[in-house]
């Protein structure tokens, strides 16, 4: 028998690629969702690794009032080595290669996946294109953040104090260069591009901001606003200003502050209401193209919007929706924002149109989606559209494996069957549930997480923002402890 354990969701779909001729055996590959699963075997007590793919669709369904068989849930596996440790995935910038950044004896290594290949409808085994060293010893990764401009580039830092910039060669995806690699004054804890992707910031854990070029030249360094801080989460917003999150190295004390440094002037700190620990969603698109941050409170299991409005001075908090109350066995472990959705949206004003999805998956295997609506129909349509994909053109990263073949997750237990309420339509909102499933109960103990971002976990009240109670599980085990 084996156990699973759901570690993080950070995928989505695949990006519109640029226009080509058109074969007539080509077909539509559906975008697909990724998350990571540890299992373990009893028989040889191996820990493995795997990515999970499946589509996108899944979460993308209007509440029927009916559960699917979450059984039925068709996914491909690909699994790592046994000697792997997954640390976080993500995409490029034009979501055609995924970076895995993982651990093993020898150290911290990015392995480059060309998307394509994890897809449910292409069949054989997907295996890296090329595997970039962080460092050279034996350390263990920390941070991980893809250029979101420039599809070949992207940071990352150890154990050991290094940081690291990579530049894969997109001709020929198997090569790479080190743009810059540096030992810094301590651990780099958080990285972020800034949205055009000229130049990065690195927190690390003295609360310490580094600007940096990709070369990793120092453009200036920000301590921070008080000492004895370490920076635990950090996104760059705009040209000058950035949200940052601090906590003492207990976890027990914490703030969040928006910095603002302009030329020749000291920076500006301004504190940001928000209770405990956060972590970002994926803003690659919503950032640059509606001026919003997803903020994700794994404490109180709270989805917040830090936004700046075309005609407003100052970025500013909207809450979003809240999740169930977090508990030891279930609370928020990741989010991500998916652009595929093709359905159209009546919303408010009368107006149609596409909206992306905010996907959370729970540290029980749930996935519950919601619909991001725009303030006004001024702001554009960021969606993606499917893209007509031949799999006999794939030329690396793909080798025949039964292992890889389109599969279920294996399920200890059947799916829950409650009833779910339909969620209301018209969008009123800026947020509404599209859809949710809720995972099945096991017998497997749960650890109660202690410390880190799901410490001192508090009661939350339902948003009003929030509408339906659906949900979507592709796994069917319970895990236990904390996602790192």
């Amino acid at each position: 028998m084996e156990k699973e354990k759901e570690k993080l969701l950070t995928g989505k779909k695949k990006r519109q690629k640029r226009s080509r001729s058109m074969h007539r055996n080509r077909k539509k590959l559906e975008k697909s969702l990724l998350a990571i699963c540890k299992r373990f075997c009893k028989q040889n007590h191996e820990i493995l690794f795997l990515l999970v793919a499946f589509r996108t669709t899944v979460a993308h369904e209007l509440s029927s009032g009916a559960f699917n068989d979450v059984n039925k849930v068709q996914t491909k596996v690909t699994p790592l080595d046994p000697q792997w440790e997954i640390v976080s995935i993500g995409l490029n910038a034009d979501e055609t290669l995924l970076g895995v950044f993982a651990n093993n004896q020898h150290g911290c290594f990015v392995h480059i996946y060309d998307v394509v290949t994890l897809s449910v409808d292409v069949s054989g085994e997907a295996v890296p294109l090329c595997s970039v060293r962080v460092g050279n010893t034996a350390s263990k990764g920390i941070a991980f953040e893809w250029n979101p401009a420039l599809s070949d580039m992207f940071a990352a830092s150890d154990n050991e104090r290094t940081l690291s910039v990579a530049k894969i060669d997109m001709q020929n995806p198997s090569k790479y260069s080190l743009l810059g690699e540096k030992k810094l004054e301590a651990n780099i804890n958080e990285i972020s591009w800034s949205p055009k992707g000229k130049q990065l910031v690195a927190g690390d854990a003295n609360g310490k901001i580094f600007q940096l070029k990709p070369e990793i030249e120092l453009v200036r360094a920000t301590n921070a606003p008080q000492n004895g801080l370490a920076v635990t989460s950090l996104s760059w917003l705009a040209t000058t200003e950035w949200l940052i999150a601090y906590s003492n190295p207990e976890r027990t004390s914490s703030g969040t502050f928006m910095l603002n440094i302009k030329k020749d002037k000291p920076p500006l700190w301004t504190p940001v209401d928000l209770a405990g620990q956060f972590s970002l969603g994926e803003t690659r698109r919503l950032l640059v193209d509606w001026n919003i941050v997803i903020v994700v409170l794994p404490g109180t299991g709270q989805l917040l919007g830090v936004c700046k409005p075309t005609n407003a001075n100052a970025w500013s908090t909207v809450p979003l929706a809240s999740l169930p109350q977090p508990s030891p066995a279930s609370f928020v472990i990741g989010i991500a924002v998916d652009l595929s959705r093709q359905t159209t949206v009546t919303l408010g004003d009368g107006s149609a149109r596409r909206l992306p999805a905010l996907v959370a998956l729970n540290s029980d295997g749930s996935l519950r989606s919601f619909q991001l609506s725009p303030p006004s129909k001024e702001y554009p349509d960021c969606n993606v559209s499917l893209v007509p994909i031949d799999p006999s053109k794939i030329q690396r990263g793909l080798r025949p494996a039964v292992l890889a073949t389109a599969q279920n997750v294996p399920s200890m237990t059947p799916a829950s069957a409650a009833t779910p309420q339909q969620s209301a339509t018209p969008v009123a909102g800026l947020f509404a549930k599209i859809g949710e499933q809720k995972a099945p109960s096991t017998a497997f103990p749960s650890a109660s997480p202690s410390g880190g971002l799901f410490a001192g976990a508090k009661a939350t009240t339902q948003s009003p923002l929030s509408s339906g109670t659906t949900t979507t599980s592709i796994f069917s085990t319970q895990p236990s402890g904390t996602a790192s």
